[in-house]
């Protein structure tokens, strides 16, 4: 990951597969650890695996034109209702729009920095934690209940992109934590001398 790190402004997007499941990861440089640098995309399967609706992803990405930037700018899910298929017993398959990703939560961009405060809201807004989670499980009409817990490991997961520093990545953040303009920075208190000369100044 500090390849990715080094690069970031190469690396535009990550993009993966494998765990069936319509999700995302952020990654944090190590030396920046509340700045997410990176975004690695895992695409939902085809496969219903389990519990699950058959679903793919297609990915806008900025154009082919000199100035391009490359990035990432839209990205849609389209599933299947599979129980319903097999119910009227379809020919074939009927696939829908379950969600793009800047109208289900509003995104300005899909950068990594977007991203995270998206995720970092879902801590405390229910609302829009259960559209990530109903859009994780493809719209599945037999997702497992979610509680505290499970939205809490959830979460994690997103925040790990780095799985061996699943405990620091999850720890919650400093109160006094504060965006800064290019970055994520932790204010830091004033000095003695600092008080001291404003306490003079207001005297």
């Amino acid at each position: 990951m500090m390849f990715a790190s080094r690069f970031e402004s190469t690396i535009k997007a990550q993009f993966f597969g494998h765990t069936h499941f319509d999700e995302m990861e952020l990654f944090y440089p190590q030396e920046d650890p509340y700045r997410a640098s990176s975004v690695a995309y895992v695409g939902p399967s085809v496969t219903p695996y389990y519990d699950l609706n058959p679903g793919y992803r297609i990915y806008y990405i900025d154009g082919d034109y000199p100035t391009s930037t490359r990035t990432v700018v839209d990205h849609e899910t389209w599933v299947t209702d599979l129980g319903e298929a097999n119910r009227i017993r379809a020919p074939e398959l009927k696939w829908y729009k379950l969600y793009s990703a800047k109208e289900a939560y509003g995104l300005k961009s899909l950068s990594p920095i977007d991203w995270d405060n998206l995720i970092m809201s879902m801590y405390k807004d229910w609302k829009l934690f259960n559209s990530y989670y109903r859009f994780y499980y493809k719209n599945s009409p037999v997702a497992p209940p979610c509680d505290e817990d499970c939205r809490t490991r959830i979460l994690c997961d997103i925040r790990s992109g780095k799985s061996h520093a699943r405990e620091e990545l999850c720890r919650p953040r400093p109160t006094n934590f504060r965006p800064s303009r290019d970055t994520f920075e932790v204010q830091k208190p004033p000095s003695r001398l600092t008080s001291f000369w404003s306490t003079i100044s207001t005297a």
